[in-house]
């Protein structure tokens, strides 16, 4: 017989319950709990969270993403290293509508609408990066984050799809070493899933017009640290970081804020980590004496609610070595300056400076092939079909692991 599991409420303001807020999303609640009886048996004294949400009942389980993905780096020995950098989930629950006796489910709705479902994770508590505590620290955490991603899609045969520094969590371990750790799996693909997609030139569809218009209904800040940061941003009087389909506006790749009919690559996430290193060397603000809680700046253009306006913000950094790039980290923190010369700059000009380019000629092949289709123009059509993936694979052997790596290794 299945015993029942306890918990119990442990909100302080150190570990505070984290609340999204809006009338359209997932609701996604964070509940920090200390388990008791059996559950402490089970799952030890860590400190723990319940993540709540209510996404569709058609998206597939994140807890089931992260169950597969740890089983399948810990059947590797070469691979088994970054379990600790992968969430570390303890349990999960589903529920119904119906099941849990909402009001909704005994109505008689005369309009359709996306049915969702409870679902409630259980696990290990991190720290967000407002707690981080040097450069040295950063760089620790952002290497395991981007080997554990790395090796997950490797092995796991999963992409994240959406690295931000939301989802960049760490811990201290009993030796005082950093770790981080990779969270938010809630929109990873597999390999087989990503292989059964084509772009947009496969089914002659012109790119939507509405492209300044998010895609899906924003996440807030809150909803972004759902894996169980202790601390979370203070949003008094800040802007909301809007979220997209597959990404977090500020760290999306530049194909993806373009259009909805470019299939999530690798070299996508890898663009992604780029821009997480930028943003955080931009807009890091550590604690001072007049200011002793930690906190990221808000980025103007960067993180926009208008998908147009952020890719056409990130188009003009990638091309100005000037003004636009000098002046986005004219404030940065003095102690987090040096990621500018170390890691920053030197994956600028071995790989991202010619992202700008590469993308604006995929736009510019995809909306010509479609015009060419409407025409019925074959030769034309095929033109600009071999353009555009002849430039999708040029970016995928420019953006890979390889170089980035040797870049940000010790």
């Amino acid at each position: 017989m299945k015993k029942a599991l306890s918990f119990r409420l442990r909100v302080t303001p150190s570990s505070p319950l984290v609340v999204a807020y809006g009338a359209i999303g997932r609701g996604t609640t964070v509940v920090p709990i200390t388990a008791e009886g059996h559950a402490r048996k089970l799952f030890g004294n860590d400190k723990l969270v319940a993540k709540m949400s209510w996404p569709s009942v058609h998206r597939k389980s994140e807890a089931t993403i992260i169950r597969v993905v740890r089983k399948k780096i810990g059947e590797h020995k070469e691979t088994k290293k970054y379990l600790k950098n992968i969430v570390d989930l303890k349990c999960s629950l589903d529920r119904s509508g119906m099941e849990i006796e909402l009001p909704r489910a005994f109505m008689d709705l005369s309009e359709p609408y996306e049915p969702r479902l409870l679902r409630t994770l259980v696990m290990k508590e991190y720290l967000p990066m407002e707690n981080i505590r040097s450069l040295a620290d950063f760089k620790i955490v952002f290497r395991h984050i981007f080997e554990a991603h790395h090796w997950v899609f490797e092995v796991a045969g999963m992409l994240h799809r959406d690295p931000s520094l939301s989802n960049f969590l760490f811990y201290y371990d009993a030796d005082g070493n950093v770790i981080g750790v990779l969270a938010d799996w809630d929109v990873a693909s597999s390999k087989e899933d990503l292989a059964t997609l084509r772009d947009g030139v496969d089914k002659a569809e012109r790119p939507e017009e509405s492209v300044d218009v998010l895609t899906t209904a924003p996440k807030t800040d809150e909803e972004t640290k759902s894996e169980g940061a202790a601390k979370v941003r203070d949003t008094d009087g800040t802007e909301q970081r809007p979220r997209y389909r597959t990404g977090t506006g500020p760290f999306m790749a530049l194909d993806l804020l373009a259009t909805t009919k470019i299939v999530h690559r690798y070299r996508h996430d890898l663009e992604s980590f780029f821009y997480i290193l930028c943003y955080f060397c931009a807009q890091f603000r550590p604690s001072t004496t007049k200011k002793p809680e930690a906190h990221f700046a808000y980025l103007h253009g960067w993180e926009s609610g208008n998908t147009k306006q952020v890719h056409t913000t990130k188009y003009s950094f990638l091309e100005s070595l000037d003004e636009a790039f000098d002046a986005l980290f004219e404030n940065a923190n003095e102690a987090y300056l040096p990621l500018l010369t170390e890691w920053i700059y030197p994956l600028y000009k071995a790989m991202f400076r010619h992202i700008g380019q590469l993308s604006a000629l995929l736009g510019s092949s995809y909306g010509k092939l479609s015009l060419a289709l409407k025409r019925k123009d074959e030769e034309m059509a095929k033109e600009y079909m071999d353009s555009f993936r002849d430039t999708s694979e040029k970016a995928d052997k420019l953006v890979v692991y390889e170089k980035f790596r040797a870049i940000i290794s010790p």
